[in-house]
């Protein structure tokens, strides 16, 4: 696998974990990294990531149908 597709997947990975404790009412990447502009950053990144691991996949599936 290619580096930067690791990485997307990692960003994936986080941010399901992160949803599914926010939903717990436990905020883990505040509890890990603290508060402030950066998250806003992280959450940008993850973003991102994601955006960039799943648009591959939708393309291929819109061109087969």
């Amino acid at each position: 696998m290619k580096i930067i597709h690791l990485i997307t997947l990692f960003l994936v990975v986080l941010g399901g974990v992160h949803t599914i404790f926010n939903t717990l009412g436990i905020d883990m990447l505040g509890t890990l990294l603290g508060s402030g502009i950066h998250m806003t950053i992280i959450h940008f990144v993850i973003g991102l990531g994601t955006v960039y691991y799943v648009l591959p996949m939708l393309k291929s599936h819109l061109a087969n149908h």
